[in-house]
C-alpha cells in the first residue's frame, strides 16, 4: 500500500466526483446544482502519481514531480500567488525544479515535501500558525520553505511524509519521529500541552518509531514501523478507539489491535463542528469523527460514530442510532442494528489496500482496484449510483445513506484500475490505470 504513503511507482490518470462549486472537479461535468455524481477524467494534467484534495481544492504530483493544483484560490491555497479560482489544472511554478514526493491538503493550506534534503513547503492559510515558521501573515499565496529555527534560517529537513487538517501540520522524518505544528484544539498535535497554538515545529515525545501519520480535523493517528497505532485528540465520537469518549492530548496505543499489524490509517477530514460531544454517551450516532484502519491481511476495522452508516457495522438505513465503536469494530461482523441476523460478511474475500474517512462518508479500495464507498451519498461524494435514487427516488437522492459498502461501477465499467484515493467533505479524488 504504497499509494498516499509515498509516490506511486505506476503512473496513472485523474478522476474526480462529487461537489464542485469552486471548480474543484478539474472538469466540466457537474449538472445545475454542482454535482459530478460519477468519477469524470481531469484532462490537461500530466500523467500523475500522486492525487490529494481537500476543502474545495485538488491536486497532484505528476510523474515528473511537479504539483498542478485546481479549484478554490481563497488563502492563496492554490499556489499561484494570487486567490483566483480556477477549474481547470495549473502548475504550482515555485516549486518547478524541486522534485516533489508527496502532497497534503488540509482545509485551508497545503503542506508538501521535496528536495533531495527531504524539505517542507506549505501555503494558504496561515490561522493559529498552520503553515509553520517563518510564516507570520494570515495567509501565503505562494508556497514557503518551513523552517525549524527561524534565527538560524535552519530548514526542516529529512522529512518522508507531511498530512494536513484544519490549521495544523503533522509530518514524519526519517528517524520516525512525528513533528508537528498550528493548531493544538483538543490536544490534537499530541503534546500533552494546554496551549491553543504552536508556532515551531516540535517532535512529539515518547513515541515509538513511526511509518506514517494521519491528522484528521480535530485529532491525529500514526502507525508505528512494526504496524502499532496510537492516537490523540478529540475523542468524543469514540474515534480514538480506546473505549471512552475522553480526548487526549498524548498519544495512547489502541493495545485492542495488538497482533493484528495495521498498514494504513485514516482520521476524519472536512469535520470542524462535530454534533458529538466530549465524554458524552447521549450524543451516539450524530455526525462526528470516525477512523478507518486497514491490515496487513487487507482487513478493515473501523471505530467512532456510526452516522448515517460510516463505520460498516449497520445492516440497515440508519441516520442515527446506538451503534458507535469504542473499539476498533472489523468490518463483516455481527451488525449492532440486527445482531441476531448473524455477520454481514461485508468485504468477504476481498483484501483491502486504502480507507479514507470524511465528515460523513467513507471509502475503501481493494488490491483489484475496485472503490467501494459507505455512509452518505449526498452530493455525489461516494460516486455510487443509488444516490441518483436516494432512500425512495427523485429528489430524496441528498438522503442516501448506505451501510453495505457499495463498489463504484464506474471504474468497473470503464475497466480502470484504481490506485489509490484521497476525499475532501464533500469531493473524492482518484488515481486510476487501465486494467
Amino acid at each position: 500500500v504504497k499509494l498516499m504513503r509515498s509516490v506511486s511507482s505506476c503512473a496513472g490518470f485523474v478522476y474526480t466526483w462529487g461537489l464542485g462549486k469552486s471548480g474543484e472537479q478539474g472538469h466540466n461535468n457537474i449538472d445545475n446544482e454542482f454535482v459530478c455524481a460519477f468519477p469524470k477524467r481531469v484532462i490537461g494534467i500530466p500523467k500523475s502519481v500522486f492525487v490529494a484534495c481537500g476543502e474545495r481544492c485538488s491536486g497532484i504530483i505528476s510523474e515528473a514531480g511537479e504539483i498542478f493544483m485546481w479549484g478554490s484560490g481563497k488563502y492563496g491555497r492554490l499556489g499561484q500567488g494570487n486567490e483566483n479560482n480556477y477549474s481547470t489544472p495549473q502548475i504550482v511554478k515555485y516549486l518547478q525544479g524541486i522534485r516533489i514526493t508527496c502532497i497534503s491538503i488540509g482545509e485551508d493550506h497545503v503542506g508538501c515535501v521535496g528536495g533531495e534534503e527531504g524539505n517542507v513547503y506549505t501555503w494558504g492559510n496561515n490561522r493559529n500558525g498552520g503553515l509553520g515558521p517563518p510564516s507570520k501573515q494570515r495567509d501565503s499565496l505562494k508556497p514557503t520553505l518551513v523552517l525549524i529555527n527561524e534565527d538560524l534560517n535552519t530548514p526542516l529537513i529529512g522529512i518522508t511524509q507531511i498530512s494536513c487538517s484544519a490549521q495544523a501540520c503533522a509530518c514524519v522524518n526519517l528517524e520516525g519521529q512525528i513533528i508537528v505544528w498550528g493548531s493544538n484544539q483538543f490536544g490534537k498535535l499530541g503534546l500533552g500541552q494546554e496551549t491553543e497554538v504552536v508556532i515551531v515545529p516540535t517532535i512529539i515525545p515518547n513515541l515509538p518509531p513511526i511509518s506514517f501519520v494521519s491528522m484528521g480535523s480535530l485529532y491525529g493517528g500514526a502507525i508505528t514501523k512494526t504496524g502499532e497505532v496510537w492516537m490523540w485528540g478529540f475523542g468524543g465520537g469514540g474515534n480514538l478507539g480506546i473505549g471512552t469518549r475522553l480526548s487526549s492530548s498524548i498519544p495512547v496505543k489502541l493495545s485492542s489491535l495488538n497482533g493484528i499489524k495495521i498498514v494504513y490509517l485514516h482520521c476524519t477530514v472536512g469535520q470542524i463542528n462535530p454534533a458529538t460531544k466530549e465524554n458524552d454517551s447521549t450524543t451516539f450516532g450524530r455526525e462526528g469523527p470516525h477512523t478507518i484502519a486497514i491490515s496487513d491481511q487487507g482487513e478493515v476495522y473501523t471505530w467512532g460514530t456510526c452516522h448515517k452508516g460510516i463505520l460498516g457495522n449497520m445492516k440497515n438505513h440508519v441516520l442515527a442510532f446506538n451503534g458507535d465503536e469504542l473499539f476498533p469494530y472489523k468490518i463483516g461482523g455481527i451488525p449492532r442494528d440486527y445482531p441476531e441476523s448473524g455477520k454481514t460478511n461485508y468485504f468477504e474475500g476481498i483484501k483491502l489496500i486504502q480507507g479514507v474517512a470524511s465528515s460523513i462518508h467513507s471509502s475503501c479500495v481493494d488490491d483489484n482496484g475496485n472503490v467501494y464507498s459507505f455512509g452518505c451519498g449526498s452530493d455525489g461524494r461516494m460516486g455510487v449510483s443509488e444516490y441518483l435514487n436516494g432512500l425512495s427516488g427523485g429528489r430524496s437522492r441528498r438522503k442516501c445513506y448506505l451501510s453495505k459498502p457499495t463498489v463504484i461501477e464506474t471504474f468497473q465499467k470503464e475497466k480502470l484500475s484504481v490506485l489509490g484515493i484521497d476525499t475532501s467533505r464533500r469531493h473524492m479524488i482518484a488515481l486510476v490505470v487501465p486494467k
